[in-house]
């Protein structure tokens, strides 16, 4: 079974880059560039969120824990895995997501041997998902 991964980001080189390495690692992986879309991905029930922290949106309502409280709110959504990726590393906002029901809380740029292992074990445990 191919993971189906979710990766919220307003950046756009990371959602390229990031896509590209879950793709070669087996993954089929949609991205959620636009402030409107995240949501609509998200009801397509992927095997598990990367989120960036900070969302530069415009209308400046929107950052990476307002999603997750959202998803983790909704009871068709909650056990979706969350893991956070930000270019912010900070303690608190650490805490605060796993708080929040996240899984993990990776600061970019990433080690992508060590991401990959850790999506790996979270959909292991999730429901026996796995990257090819």
């Amino acid at each position: 079974m191919r993971a189906k991964v979710l990766v919220i980001d307003d950046d756009l080189d990371f959602l390229n880059e990031t896509k590209a390495l879950l793709e070669l690692c087996g993954s089929d992986v949609d991205i959620a560039y636009h402030e409107n879309e995240w949501m609509k991905k998200v009801e397509k029930n992927p095997d598990l969120i990367l989120l960036d922290r900070i969302l530069k949106y415009p209308s400046g309502e929107v950052d990476g824990f307002t999603i997750c409280k959202t998803i983790k709110q909704n009871e068709d959504l909650a056990k979706i895995p969350i893991v956070f990726i930000s270019g912010c590393y900070d303690l608190k906002d650490k805490e605060k997501s796993f708080s929040l029901g996240a899984e993990g809380y990776f600061a970019k740029p990433y080690d992508a041997e060590e991401l990959i292992d850790f999506l790996e074990m979270v959909l292991l445990r999730k429901n026996d998902a796995y990257f090819a």
